[in-house]
């Protein structure tokens, strides 16, 4: 895979045309998004921060492979970060409208941390997205796989999957880290995105 950075917008005005397949990424400002985006596509496309809430507006990514050409939106974090209230309280009405709207949006990746029990937060996210008009194909990746031992791990990503709703055929694993569950996930991005 070949990828590079296109843009960051916080309107429609500013996002690439939708020309190519899209597949959005959010999770917890601290889940370790722009790393597993950067270990996905093997190369440093995202910044990655140690402070949460780094990313305040849509990145856009294209992606490149033999099989398919796609986009990665990567959408701002929710739940803990240290930015400005003010610019924190934008990003619902900016996320509601790219997910309501986007055209050539296929499906959402929710991350959330493995080593925890879903959060508040990760549950208010699911039923905000199950409530919007337009259905989006959801996926859960269970990120920081490498923290827990292996023999934990598919047990916590079953007890993610339970908690909040999504189906376990629609699961996975996934560590920048070690590359647990790396081939898995870029194999689903291409399925997603050879879907008409």
């Amino acid at each position: 895979m070949r990828a590079a950075f296109v843009t960051s917008a916080v309107n429609p005005q500013g996002y690439p045309a939708p020309d190519r397949p899209e597949i959005a990424f959010v999770g917890r400002s601290n889940v370790g998004k722009s790393s597993l985006l950067n270990a996905i596509v093997r190369q440093k496309i995202a910044r990655a921060s140690k402070t949460p809430g780094r990313t305040q507006q849509i990145n856009f990514f294209d992606v490149e492979d033999r099989e398919a050409a796609f986009r990665i939106a990567d959408l701002p974090g929710y739940g803990f970060a240290r930015v400005p209230t003010e610019v924190q309280q934008t990003w619902p009405s900016m996320i509601e409208d790219y997910l309501q709207n986007r055209p050539c949006l296929r499906a959402l990746l929710l991350l959330v941390d493995l080593r925890h029990e879903a959060q508040p937060a990760d549950h208010e996210a699911v039923a905000w997205l199950r409530s919007l008009r337009r259905p989006i194909d959801l996926f859960l990746l269970g990120t920081k796989a490498d923290r827990l031992a292996k023999a934990h791990q598919k047990v916590a990503l079953i007890r993610l999957s339970d908690a909040l709703g999504v189906p376990r055929e629609r699961t996975g694993l996934a560590s920048a880290a070690s590359g647990v569950g790396l081939d898995a996930i870029r194999k689903t991005l291409l399925e997603i995105a050879q879907v008409s």
